[in-house]
């Protein structure tokens, strides 16, 4: 999930495509993935995490939302609540 947000604030697509039909293989272990190789991932995101966040000029930026089964508003919306609904 942090991997998608991150995607997201960039203005790119996440890497897994996550839907209703398969949210639940985002807290488990699907296929043949092993511990040690989501461990590895988690810490490749991490890692790309805290440099994006280290790069933005601001922690008080923000950016559009995705229409989607969650956002499903053409608000614009910009989070914190809303606050443009």
């Amino acid at each position: 999930m942090e991997q998608g947000w991150i995607a997201r604030a960039k203005g790119e697509p996440p890497a897994v495509r996550r839907d209703e039909s398969n949210w639940h293989e985002s807290f488990r272990l699907v296929g043949d993935e092993t511990v040690e190789e989501m461990l590895a991932y988690y810490e490749k995101v991490a890692t790309e995490t805290e440099a994006f966040i280290r790069a933005v000029p601001s922690l008080d930026d923000t950016f559009l939302l995705a229409k989607t089964s969650w956002n499903p508003g053409t608000s614009g919306c910009r989070c914190a609540g809303c606050a443009s609904i």
